[in-house]
């Protein structure tokens, strides 16, 4: 296993939190401030962010990351969190 996976993998999982901080804001806008008639758009783009933040956590890259990972997880890897 490589640093430059572990890199990639944390980078992955960055992005679908991100993702899934993008979409609380979307949330707390609903709820708070959004004008008449904006439920469907904001439907829309928090469904958009939930598909994108899936596909990233459940691609086959994804999944090759966390087997290339899978020593780290068991601490037999020295790793750095940069």
């Amino acid at each position: 296993m490589s640093q430059e996976a572990f890199d990639r993998l944390l980078r992955r999982v960055r992005q679908v939190n991100d993702l899934g901080g993008a979409a609380g804001l979307l949330g707390w806008d609903q709820r708070t401030l959004m004008p008449p008639k904006g439920a469907p758009v904001r439907a829309e783009r928090l469904a958009t962010l939930a598909g994108l933040a899936h596909e990233i956590f459940t691609s086959d890259e994804t999944g090759e990351l966390l087997d290339k990972t899978r020593d780290f997880a068991s601490g037999k890897g020295d790793v750095s969190f940069e």
